[in-house]
């Protein structure tokens, strides 16, 4: 999956998260803040470790600008 499709799958599920927060009892509030919460974490975190960055897009992944490394 690209960076893109995973970022607004956390978007999504974030807002979600957040309206739920309306909805829900407060008996239950609690422990939805503490399952959402970690589900939120979770995919924002997917979406810096397991998102492939777009080729073409950054532009610092480019040849062209790296610089070689000195003392080789």
């Amino acid at each position: 999956m690209d960076k893109r499709t995973i970022s607004f799958i956390a978007l999504v599920v974030t807002m979600c998260f957040g309206v739920g927060f309306a909805v829900i009892d407060d008996g239950i509030r609690q422990n939805y803040a503490i399952i959402g919460g970690l589900l939120v974490a979770i995919l924002w975190m997917s979406v810096g470790f397991v998102g492939r960055r777009e080729c073409g897009t950054d532009r610092s992944m480019q040849p062209q600008d790296r610089t070689p490394a000195s003392g080789r």
